[in-house]
């Protein structure tokens, strides 16, 4: 119940009050996301490298997300392959599974449930992950 607490309430409560907000007053989510985007991630970015040091778990997840890509998208080639899929559904399945969202949600919950460092491995996880 304590991680349940604070870990995910925390979270859910950044999404309500994102959400209450753009009912209460029209939010401009091009301008949110634009920071977001090309401001506030990468500064994300700049620190974590900044202050991570190269150490063999970070090779490890580097070769996990590299390993698993490639898994993920041999995986949907055989199963476009069984089912015999079109281009878009086999590009859709492509997109949705060998490229996942790690960071939104992701990254904070690490953050929230097991701390800096276990976020510092998140955001690199993540980095991949936008580079694949």
């Amino acid at each position: 119940m304590g991680v349940l607490i604070s870990t995910l309430i925390p979270i859910g409560l950044i999404f309500l009050s994102g959400f209450l907000l753009q009912k209460k007053q029209l939010l401009d989510v091009r301008s949110v996301s634009g920071v977001a985007l090309y401001i506030l991630t990468p500064a994300l970015v700049f620190r974590t490298f900044y202050t991570t040091e190269p150490d063999y778990d970070v090779f490890l997840i580097v070769l996990f997300a590299v390993i698993f890509l490639i898994a993920m998208l041999l995986l949907n080639k055989l199963l476009a392959f069984i089912f015999r899929w079109d281009a878009p559904t086999e590009s859709g399945m492509t997109l949705s599974t060998a490229f996942m969202n790690a960071g939104n949600y992701g990254a904070p919950l690490i953050l929230f449930a097991f701390g800096e460092e276990a976020f510092a491995y998140a955001v690199i996880f993540m980095v991949i992950q936008s580079f694949s």
